[in-house]
């Protein structure tokens, strides 16, 4: 059974006067991160787990659901991880 992530939106910042990102939900802080990149990354990440589920089911229906696509098969899978299912 997978557990719900905290739902987005999520923000990436940095105050003027400090050296790491936090990413931020609009009910907590979530991490404090040294890179730009990574938190930017962390922020995007509930959009970007819709997204790859909406593509995914427009393989599905494109491509039929027992098409054994590469890009099927790692888009379930990397779908599974982000939702503690690996």
């Amino acid at each position: 059974m997978s557990k719900q992530h905290t739902p987005g939106p999520w923000l990436a910042f940095k105050y003027p006067d400090s050296k790491t990102w936090s990413v931020t939900t609009n009910k907590s802080l979530a991490r404090m991160i040294e890179r730009e990149e990574d938190a930017r990354l962390i922020a995007a990440a509930p959009e970007m787990l819709e997204a790859l589920k909406l593509v995914t089911a427009a393989l599905h229906r494109y491509a039929g659901p027992e098409t054994p696509l590469y890009e099927i098969t790692q888009a379930k899978a990397a779908i599974a991880k982000a939702e503690g299912r690996e």
